[in-house]
């Protein structure tokens, strides 16, 4: 053991309890317990935690043998694996069946289940900055930077982020292996690495970057000589059951963990999923996006002047202005060599290695390069590298903690203790100004109780087949799945990381005949197994649907249809720079006009406006308005247009498009217009 650990594992048994028991009482009860309500409401929205609160207790039910398929949730019915289409929380499921068995309901269980989370997620934090050297004050602030800091209590709407815990224990491991070269160190490492993919494959991809960024941090500090050498020497002195023990350890994770990416794969590969490398690279951190603090009230200021990133909710990166100082502090020990040099200086260079692979610079990015190797483009959001980044940001903070209490306490107890209680209160006080998304328990009760009185009559064979509103299609959704969970009974509609082609409830006032139809036709099935799904279909109706449903079509729009649809400009209205016009859409041919395709290449409403009587083609034609409607033959309807124009004299033209097959104008259509002027 150096001087330095010597030093920091000292500390009187009142300080090594005192500390750690208020930061983790201080973050539950300013976090977990505000953003629950004392138990009266859920952390995050209506969406995401319900769909996490189905996933554990779809693996509850599982563990309980009430006969589900532990890979089909019974959600996206008939399609099976879609438990793959997410995480899964198959490490963390045994604590939410335990609060279940002891006699709480979804919503408390899953609200227990969080508030652990935070809580072991702190503990774990707190024991490897212990065993690396840090005080108990110290430790007791980087853990508690780990578990309740600004950027993780920004992802308050992922519940399936709320289990960290054994990322420092990896990390702690990883640490011991570089030190001492013992195998039994790194086998740890990789037992608690899987560990983290069992609880989350997110975090468990992102802890992984963690320990490759530490061996490359270890190699620039020029260590890794020492670590091959006493590698050789412990491998020569170990006894038979150590070394192949430790590579048996090391084979059986990365088995485990391998089995479990293997299954993601084929499920993704089954269903053609390809995540889109542009929305990867819009998700990726910005240098702003590390000021970004919204939800704080006290640092919110520091990016609120930011503006134009995209998925803004998802950049929530600043840590907090107690943080950066106590880090800065912390970094500047370490790199003058004052006190925990080592590995001061590897948790800056992993911060700056991970910081400068991930982030995006006016849309360059050496993370493009890592996008070509086999499952990183299945990582999406890659700002939340974040939640496994707090771990070294808290190793400095600690240490900086720790460097700020001894230069006060040499000038005596009394300003000791003040120098202690400001750390404590600095780095609490972004906690408390900080805004929680919450929903009352009663919120989720009503809305199941709202579905169940629309529930028709079924039995147990019945698939549901539940309307989706235009406005929040995926908590019409969420209802349906979690009704047919409490119920034993499948369900058509589905919420989750991905959609199969062809699967779920897809718009508002559906036919179920078109849902029957994309599967038939992705799913390759005998005719008889879709006439069998059909009987079995209950339809769980909207009031709003009392007038109708929607058929899609499939493919290309005829052009003897095109031809026969008629556009005409009703209205319309200048107000400032606003423009307000009504169009009617006639439907003159001799068939049902839809303007929804299978493949979502749908109908919709397009304008232009020409100045100075210009009529090139190539002029406008961006715009678009959706449309959700079928007409029957010689039945017409009006939709409402507003947009933005400046100052000058236009023509408004209008015409209709199927995205990716044709323009209406192109093929018979005649095109409406319309003089306006705008002041």
């Amino acid at each position: 053991m150096s001087v330095g650990e010597s030093e920091g594992m000292r500390g009187g048994t009142a300080a090594r309890v005192l500390w750690p028991a208020a930061f983790l009482v201080s973050g539950l009860l300013f976090h977990q317990l505000r953003a629950n309500g004392y138990f009266s409401s859920v952390p995050g929205d209506l969406i995401d935690a319900r769909f996490n609160s189905v996933i554990l207790e779809h693996v509850f039910q599982w563990m309980r043998g009430d006969g589900v398929a532990l890979w089909s949730p019974g959600f996206f019915y008939p399609y099976q694996n879609t438990l793959a289409l997410s995480d899964n929380h198959f490490g963390t499921a045994g604590i939410y069946a335990l609060f279940r068995l002891s006699g709480l309901e979804r919503e408390a269980a899953l609200t227990a289940w969080l508030m652990m989370g935070s809580a072991l997620n702190f503990l774990a934090a707190h024991y490897a900055l212990r065993k690396l050297g840090l005080r108990p004050l110290g430790a007791a602030a980087g853990a508690f930077v780990f578990a309740f800091s600004l950027p993780v209590m920004a992802q308050q709407t992922h519940a399936q982020f709320a289990y960290r815990a054994f990322v420092p224990l990896a990390f702690l491991s990883c640490w011991q292996w570089l030190q001492s070269g013992r195998l039994t160190s790194l086998a740890l490492c990789a037992i608690w690495l899987g560990a983290q993919f069992y609880c989350a494959i997110y975090t468990g991809v992102f802890t992984l970057y963690v320990m490759v960024a530490a061996v490359v941090g270890w190699w620039l500090l020029g260590q890794v000589g020492a670590t091959l050498k006493k590698s050789r020497e412990w491998w020569l002195s170990a006894s038979s059951l150590s070394r192949w023990g430790s590579l048996f350890a090391v084979f059986v994770a990365a088995m485990a963990v391998g089995a479990l990416l293997l299954k993601y794969h084929a499920v993704s590969s089954g269903y053609g999923f390809e995540r889109p490398r542009g929305e990867i690279l819009e998700m990726l951190p910005r240098v702003s996006s590390w000021l970004i603090s919204d939800f704080s009230g006290f640092s919110n200021w520091v990016g609120g002047w930011i503006s134009g990133v995209p998925m803004r909710h998802e950049h929530q990166l600043f840590a907090g202005i107690a943080v950066l100082l106590f880090a800065l502090i912390g970094g500047l020990v370490a790199l003058r060599s004052i006190e925990h040099a080592l590995i001061g200086k590897l948790a800056v260079l992993i911060i700056l290695i991970l910081g400068v692979t991930t982030i995006s610079f006016h849309g360059v990015s050496l993370y493009r390069l890592a996008l070509h190797l086999p499952g990183i483009s299945s990582v999406r959001a890659v700002t939340r590298v974040v939640l496994v980044l707090v771990l070294p940001i808290g190793i400095l903070v600690g240490i900086g903690v720790d460097r700020w209490v001894l230069l006060f306490s040499k000038r005596g107890t009394g300003r000791k203790a003040v120098a202690m209680a400001s750390a404590y209160a600095f780095l609490l006080f972004e906690l408390l100004g900080f805004h929680h998304i919450s929903t009352p328990v009663e919120h989720w009760h009503q809305r199941q109780r709202d579905f169940a009185r629309r529930m028709p009559i079924s039995d147990g064979r019945s698939v549901i087949y539940a309307d989706r509103s235009a406005d929040a299609p995926h908590l019409d959704d969420l209802d349906a799945m979690i009704y047919a969970q409490d119920h034993a009974l499948p369900a058509v509609n589905g919420y989750s990381g991905y959609v199969p082609p062809g699967a779920g409830v897809t718009g508002q006032c559906e036919s179920p005949e078109t849902f029957l139809a994309a599967y038939s036709r992705y799913s390759h099935v005998a005719s008889e197994d879709v006439e069998e799904l059909r009987e079995r279909l209950v339809v769980v109706p909207k009031p709003v649907c009392a007038n109708g449903r929607v058929m899609r079509f499939s493919g290309r729009i005829p052009n003897a249809q095109v031809a026969a649809i008629r556009l005409q400009v009703v209205g319309v209205k200048v107000d400032g720079k606003r423009v307000l016009a009504d169009v009617r859409i006639v439907n003159d041919s001799d068939r049902d006009f839809s303007t929804l395709e299978v493949d979502g290449r749908n109908v919709r409403l397009s304008w232009r406006l020409l100045e100075g009587g210009r009529d090139e083609h190539s002029v406008g034609w961006v715009a678009r308005k959706d449309l959700s409607l079928v007409l029957a033959p010689g039945e017409e309807t009006e939709i409402r247009v507003e947009f933005d124009a400046k100052s000058g004299e236009y023509r408004l033209e209008f015409s209709l498009v199927q995205e990716m097959m044709l323009w209406f104008h192109d093929h018979g259509m005649r095109v409406p217009s319309v003089d306006v002027r705008v002041e």
